[in-house]
């Protein structure tokens, strides 16, 4: 191995291992395919605007939950340099894509708005970094054909997102076609969600923020790179979140209320991904 690439392999473990090793951050592992683009983007930030970007599905009902998702894309702020925090609803693409109701969905959407303001008081340092926005409608179809190609290579992960897919009715080819634009691409508008938001920020580097389910999407969209090589760098961080955010938990979500956690609650996953947002922030109470 030349010296050069030995140093900079050297240097993205020590930016994994710094990741990982923050129990705050929530940080499980990092994409393999494109993390050598994290070297640059911590020890040259210089060299373009890097953007760390949250996908939120869309959803007539938002747990509170899903404030946890936003939490540790603040925390990971910390340990990587970036222009811009953007949470983004895919609301439209979820109309489109599996008929969510555009009114419901950008409800839940404000009401989240208003946890993430009160949360973000604990990260003085973000403050005008944010953006919190929905999406605009966006011609994600056109990459569908590519989507196609790339998982003719791989019959195994395209059973598995066809499996998902008629799992949550939707047409799998297009929503993996949407995942390389919101993410591969810079090409998307987004509207903020309230006023007084900062101006969107343009990528040099996207670097994308998710639960374990996105790991199929992300095989998907290496594959999709292999044949249409993408308009920005990226790099992927997993949460070790496995629920969404974007819906309730199967039998429900608990709720934290000042007498105590009410029952309501059995998917061991989300319990834990709500006791370690409690635990990093003790002052929270779920369900005020």
């Amino acid at each position: 191995m030349h010296p050069i690439e030995q140093e900079r392999n050297t240097r993205l473990n020590q930016i994994k291992k710094q990741l990982i090793r923050d129990p705050d951050a929530y940080i499980e592992s990092v994409g393999q395919l494109d993390a050598h683009n994290l070297v640059d983007v911590v020890d040259h930030p210089e060299i373009g605007a890097a953007v760390l970007r949250l996908i939120l599905g869309a959803s007539t009902h938002i747990p509170e939950r899903g404030l946890s998702y936003a939490d540790s894309v603040f925390r990971v702020a910390r340990h990587i340099p970036t222009a811009q925090i953007q949470i983004v609803h895919a609301n439209h693409l979820g109309n489109k894509v599996n008929g969510v109701n555009l009114a419901e969905s950008g409800r839940e959407a404000y009401n989240l708005g208003h946890k993430i303001d009160r949360h973000l008081r604990k990260f003085p340092e973000l403050e005008g970094r944010v953006l919190h926005a929905v999406d605009t409608p966006h011609d994600t179809d056109q990459y569908v054909d590519t989507v196609i190609a790339a998982l003719d290579t791989d019959p195994e992960l395209a059973a598995k997102l066809q499996a998902k897919g008629s799992k949550h009715g939707g047409d799998t080819f297009r929503y993996v076609a949407a995942h390389y634009a919101f993410q591969d691409t810079d090409s998307l508008e987004l509207a903020a969600v309230k006023s007084g938001a900062p101006d969107q920020v343009r990528a040099d580097t996207l670097i994308s923020i998710g639960c374990q389910q996105e790991r199929q999407f992300y095989r998907a969209r290496m594959a999709m790179q292999a044949l249409l090589p993408p308009e920005v760098r990226t790099a992927q961080l997993f949460t070790k979140h496995v629920t969404p955010p974007y819906y309730l938990a199967v039998d429900g979500d608990r709720v934290h209320l000042t007498m105590g956690w009410e029952a309501i609650e059995t998917n061991p996953t989300a319990l834990r991904d709500m006791d370690h947002f409690l635990t990093v922030n003790p002052e929270y109470t779920f369900g005020r």
